[in-house]
């Protein structure tokens, strides 16, 4: 009678994949707590992510779409108590810039030759110069 030995490497394919182990491993020895401000940063980043699947193709409608979701999201005013932290993490990581500063951008791309979607009439696509 001949015994033969099953591979036991067969079986290994139905159970954890190393990214699925890495994956588990993470979270056990990730930090119990986030502090507000990692998850207000988390925030800002999936803010900029959404901006950036709305609009991929035009970074000024991107950087403005951000702009105005921060300013949705946690309020205008960059010095209140709990956010002043994260509005200088979305101006150091994204450039977010207040609604005033945003509109002399504007006015400063038009006096230069661009629409408000940071195109110039070459390029825009929405008709912007249709009128000039």
């Amino acid at each position: 009678m001949t015994i033969t030995a099953q591979a036991p490497a067969l079986s290994f394919n139905n159970w954890l994949t190393p990214a699925d182990f890495l994956s588990f491993a993470q979270k056990i020895w990730a930090p119990a707590v986030d502090s507000s401000i990692e998850a207000m940063e988390r925030k800002v980043d999936d803010l900029y992510g959404a901006a950036c699947k709305r609009f991929p193709t035009y970074d000024t409608m991107v950087h403005n779409a951000f702009c105005a979701s921060m300013d949705e999201e946690f309020g205008t005013d960059e010095q209140a108590e709990g956010v002043a932290e994260v509005f200088a993490y979305a101006r150091e990581a994204y450039g977010y810039m207040s609604a005033s500063e945003n509109e002399a951008q504007r006015q400063e791309d038009a006096d230069n030759g661009f629409c408000w979607h940071g195109l110039d009439v070459m390029t825009c696509p929405c008709g912007c110069f249709e009128n000039d």
